[in-house]
């Protein structure tokens, strides 16, 4: 890891308001079956600049064949496991960088519990996502244990991806060509929270 240049990265973004504003994008087209292409290609500062990837990135998605699917992919629910598995990892490798923790291994394990009731349209009252997300994390390191369990909170906390499986957020959906956006109610909408 260049410790140096995230700390640049850091400091750039704290000198000025507003630089980390960035827009991420990912496009995923149905390739036949339950099998889906996903490609990224870079992402946008808020400032308009430009970030792309040196080559398009691509992932491939099917459902087990249980489902029935075709079993040539991970399914979206892995990925997004995947995901905050991946992301928690860097979280904790980038903020034990910055605080100057030398960490000899990183294992995260995550697991999600879901009943398919909710997502196959069997049983409207249940949920189509996850209920539950859980996260086993081995960290080695030559620090104290209360200064193991203090970077993984500030993981927890910082990880982008956590932090959005964990806050409510809001999906603007719309198709393509369409005059008027479809909108998807988060849980707290459905629960008869917030609107």
């Amino acid at each position: 890891m260049d410790v140096a240049a995230l700390h640049a990265a850091v400091d750039g973004i704290r000198a000025r308001p507003g630089a980390g504003h960035y827009r991420f994008f990912a496009v995923n087209r149905w390739l036949d079956g339950s099998k889906t292409r996903t490609t990224v290609n870079g992402c946008k500062a808020g400032n308009g600049d430009e970030h792309p990837r040196t080559r398009p990135l691509v992932v491939e998605s099917d459902v087990p064949a249980f489902l029935p699917g075709g079993d040539r992919g991970m399914d979206p629910l892995e990925l997004l496991l995947a995901a905050v598995g991946a992301c928690l990892t860097r979280t904790l490798v980038w903020h034990a960088s910055i605080l100057g923790v030398h960490l000899d291994a990183v294992d995260v394990q995550v697991e999600g519990d879901i009943d398919l009731a909710g997502w196959l349209g069997v049983d409207d009252r249940v949920s189509a996502g996850y209920r539950q997300i859980h996260i086993a994390v081995l960290l080695e390191a030559e620090v104290s244990s209360t200064a193991l369990d203090d970077l993984l909170r500030i993981a927890i906390r910082l990880s982008p991806v956590c932090n959005t499986v964990t806050q409510f957020v809001s999906l603007k959906v719309g198709r393509a060509g369409a005059a008027s956006p479809v909108r998807s109610r988060t849980h707290r909408e459905r629960a008869g929270g917030r609107k």
